[in-house]
């Protein structure tokens, strides 16, 4: 694995996570279709290669065998079955550069079999890769990425902490993307970036919508002889197309004024003009203006402001991100479209290390070096790198949805402190050609959750991890709603240079009115690599 020894890594990445969270807002400002997320960064708008200095290439493969002994393993509240569940687990994980490619590729299988028979031996798949090519210097470049892992079919349909554990409402979900685009200048003042984006999402089964997006963008950006006046233009097409939902089309043409008031403070002004076929059955055209203000007082503080008049009302983002030596604190709202193929359901990704790989993205843009310090970190404090932090849904058509989240990390000399509080509203737009769905007939359903993980190291091989967590869905009807509790307790040590093995101890409870149950369980682990 990475010359990062895990033994020496928790201190120093605590302190990387601290200032990585700094950077999960910071490009929402120049993005001006909240909620799509797929245009350009300023990075890429500004002729800067995706492609780094020349990197290390490293090949680390790994085993992990895991028994788990449940109270529940079907799920039920009124015909719990005891069983122990083995599971074994292969992985890779690699990454390098060769000339101007680089990428990261990071896949686990997992076959399980159960003793009792409560559940059918099965095979899930891991996958995060990702893989950057500059295919003519400082101008054609290719980006490409793929992912695959569980999702929930219903929001509404039973839900658990462990993939393991005996549930029809979940299923193997493979998404990717390939992003060919140019990047330079125009008579050395005018950036200019061309892009083609598509992505597919295939959701595994016939109980929930595929899906796939199309998305062309030009865009142009520059100062003005009055250095604090700059300007920039985008035109975006884009194509959303749902197996089991209608199939729709967005055409945007936005400009935008911004002025540094100071170099700390800039404010901006734009106006959209916007066709698309999402709330109307016939295309049909909307005017609308937006606003941003983004304020850096000093290196540990940015507050960032953006509202913009759309065509479904208004989209915004709000947010303010704030540092000391030894915390960070985070607060945001967001309010825009989403496909659900961005693992947008509860505002986070899906398992730990899509999550601390977001957050690392401030202080390490590099995804092969970011990876390796992920691995490092979840490894150095007993974190599972698969272990569920919210899960997601998959919708069969464009959603409006708004994200309001508050967290805090607490870093201590040998503790580590995480709490992140959320909810999530989520309805459809127009009208479903299939009226059965949860989010038919514009049907509003929330997520409200917390989640709190505090990690401990006892000597520089072992420490002690606790995770709480619950999630309440609500829909329109009162059958729509569902909560999940969970709570594990986590000792794991570094037995041997490439051994670590883990004992924890879980509870979860879900309250639903079909399908409630509640689980107890006993997990030993012991993983190696090499």
């Amino acid at each position: 694995m990475s010359r990062i020894h895990a033994k020496h890594a928790g201190r120093p990445l605590c302190g990387l996570l601290a200032l990585a969270a700094m950077g999960a807002a910071a490009q929402v400002f120049d993005d001006p279709t909240s909620g799509y997320g797929t245009l350009p960064s300023r990075a890429q708008s500004t002729n800067e290669s995706t492609v780094g200095n020349g990197r290390g290439f490293y090949f680390t493969p790994s085993v992990g065998v895991q028994a788990t002994l449940t109270d529940n393993a079907n799920l039920s509240a009124t015909d719990k079955q005891s069983d122990l569940i083995a599971s074994i687990t292969p992985a890779i994980q690699m990454g390098g550069q060769s000339g101007r490619v680089k990428g990261f590729l990071d896949y686990a299988l997992t076959a399980s079999a159960s003793a009792n028979g409560t559940q059918i031996d099965h095979l899930q798949n891991s996958l995060n890769a990702q893989v950057n090519v500059e295919a003519v210097p400082n101008w054609l470049y290719v980006d490409a990425s793929a992912q695959i892992s569980q999702q929930y079919i219903s929001p509404f349909g039973t839900q658990s902490s462990d993939p393991t554990l005996a549930n029809s409402n979940r299923t193997e979900t493979t998404t990717w993307n390939v992003s060919p685009y140019l990047s330079g200048q125009i008579a050395g003042t005018v950036n200019y970036l061309a892009r083609v984006d598509y992505s597919q999402t295939n959701s595994g089964t016939t109980e929930a919508s595929n899906s796939s997006t199309l998305l062309g963008n030009v865009h142009f950006d520059a100062t003005t002889r009055w250095s604090k006046l700059g300007w920039l233009v985008d035109l975006l097409h884009r194509q959303d197309n749902f197996s089991q939902g209608r199939n729709t089309t967005d055409d945007i043409v936005l400009g935008q004024l911004s002025y540094a008031v100071t170099p700390e403070f800039r404010a901006s002004l734009r106006a959209n003009t916007e066709s698309n076929n999402i709330i109307t059955l016939e295309r049909k055209t909307y005017n609308g203006w937006g606003w941003g203000l983004d304020w850096n007082p000093s290196p540990r503080t940015h507050l960032y402001l953006t509202q913009d008049q759309r065509f479904f009302g208004k989209s915004h983002s709000y947010g303010l991100d704030y540092r000391t030596p030894q915390s960070v604190w985070s607060i945001s709202s967001t309010q825009g479209l989403s496909t659900g193929q961005q693992n947008s359901g509860r505002g986070y990704p899906g398992s730990a290390f899509d999550l601390l790989f977001a957050q690392f993205a401030a202080i390490e843009p590099d995804p092969i070096l970011r990876a390796q310090l992920v691995n490092a970190f979840l490894k150095a404090n007993g974190i599972d790198p698969n272990a569920v932090v919210t899960s997601n849904y998959l919708p069969n058509q464009i959603q409006e949805e708004r994200r309001q989240n508050a967290s805090v990390a607490l870093l201590g000399r040998r503790s580590t402190v995480i709490f992140n509080v959320y909810q999530t509203y989520s309805r459809n737009l127009g009208v479903l050609s299939n009226p059965g769905n949860d989010f038919a007939n514009g049907n509003l359903t929330r997520w409200r959750g917390f989640g709190v993980t505090w990690s401990h190291r006892l000597t520089p091989q072992s420490n002690i991890t606790v995770n709480a967590s619950a999630t309440k869905t609500t829909g329109e009807s009162s059958t729509d709603e569902t909560t999940l509790w969970a709570l594990y307790g986590t000792w794991s040590s570094q037995v041997s240079r490439r051994a670590t093995a883990a004992v924890s101890v879980r509870h979860q409870k879900f309250s639903s009115p079909t399908s409630p149950y509640d689980e107890s369980a006993v997990i030993g682990t012991l993983s190696m690599t090499f």
